[in-house]
C-alpha cells in the first residue's frame, strides 16, 4: 500500500513538473526582447526588455510591461537624493523629432515601480489596423545639496512601438 501511495506521489509531482514546464516555455515565448519589428530603442540602446503583445482584438486593451534597468540604478541612495523613472507613451501617426514635440501631444504616464517594471494599461483602441506608439522612458535622479540648490541628471531613452488591431 504504502508502495502504490509512493508511486501515485511521485506521478503527480511528475506530471505537475511537467505542465509548469510547459507554461514556462509559453511565457517566455510571449516575452520579447528588443525586436524591431514590434518594438525599436531609438538612439543609444539601454538595458530594456518588454512583454507587449503584437497582434490584439479591437475589444482588448492594451496590457504589458517594460523592464527598464537604469545607470541610476548603481547609485546608493542617502536621505537627500531621489531616483525616479518615467514612461511617457502615446498613440501617434508618426515618431517626433524631439522629446520637446512629444510633449505637446497628449500621452500616457506611466512610473516604474517593483525592480525596474513599468506597467502599462488600460490602453483602448477605437479602429483595426496597424497602430504605432512612441514613448519616452525618463530617469531622473536629483540630490538636493541645500534649501536652494538641487543637482537634477536626466537622461531620455525614445522608443517606438507597433501593434496590429484585429
Amino acid at each position: 500500500m504504502t508502495y502504490l501511495r509512493t508511486a501515485i506521489i511521485n506521478f503527480t509531482l511528475l506530471i505537475c513538473t511537467l505542465s509548469c514546464s510547459e507554461k514556462k516555455d509559453k511565457i517566455t515565448k510571449t516575452s520579447g526582447t528588443l525586436d524591431a519589428k514590434t518594438f525599436e530603442v531609438l538612439g543609444e540602446s539601454s538595458n530594456m526588455h518588454y512583454k507587449l503583445p503584437d497582434t490584439l482584438n479591437l475589444k482588448d486593451t492594451l496590457k504589458g510591461y517594460l523592464i527598464f534597468k537604469s545607470k541610476f540604478d548603481t547609485i546608493n541612495l542617502n536621505g537627500n537624493e531621489s531616483h525616479f523613472i518615467n514612461f511617457y507613451f502615446s498613440k501617434t501617426n508618426s515618431i517626433s523629432k524631439n522629446y520637446q514635440e512629444f510633449t505637446e501631444q497628449p500621452h500616457d504616464t506611466f512610473v516604474r515601480i517593483y525592480d525596474s517594471i513599468i506597467p502599462i494599461y488600460d490602453i483602448t483602441f477605437n479602429k483595426t489596423g496597424s497602430q504605432l506608439f512612441e514613448g519616452y522612458v525618463v530617469d531622473y535622479f536629483y540630490k538636493d545639496h541645500t534649501n536652494d540648490s538641487i543637482q537634477l541628471k536626466i537622461r531620455k531613452q525614445h522608443i517606438m512601438y507597433r501593434v496590429f488591431i484585429k
